[in-house]
């Protein structure tokens, strides 16, 4: 019987000490990706790049992200963006309600 060896991928974990094993994912890193990722769970907010406030739903804008204008999608952003002619801001999509190192932002509008 042949004997089979199996190549490592990115997605087995090397036999390695302790130390290099943390850092690959846990199940608690997975499971809070899963949060992260569920319907909803993602704000897109149009922000000032200047005054660093977010458009609210009444056109005017305010320093509190839990007041903005929360887009159902990319391009309901960029429609109101483009309607509005509003120059230096840019799309800020939040993962949580508070900023983090996974956020993402695209310029939008006009820019300076």
């Amino acid at each position: 019987m042949a004997s089979v060896t199996l190549k490592p991928n990115r997605f087995t974990m090397p036999s390695a000490n302790a130390a290099q094993q943390k850092h690959f994912f846990t199940w608690a890193h997975i499971k809070r990706i899963r949060v992260l990722l569920a319907p909803g769970a993602m704000k897109r907010l149009i922000r000032n790049k200047a005054t660093g406030k977010f458009l609210k739903p009444t056109g005017t804008w305010s320093k509190d992200a839990s007041m903005a204008m929360n887009f159902s999608d990319i391009s309901a952003a960029i429609a109101i963006s483009q309607r509005f002619d509003l120059w230096n801001v840019e799309l800020l999509m939040m993962m949580e309600d508070k900023p983090s190192d996974y956020d993402v932002t695209l310029p939008l509008g006009h820019q300076n």
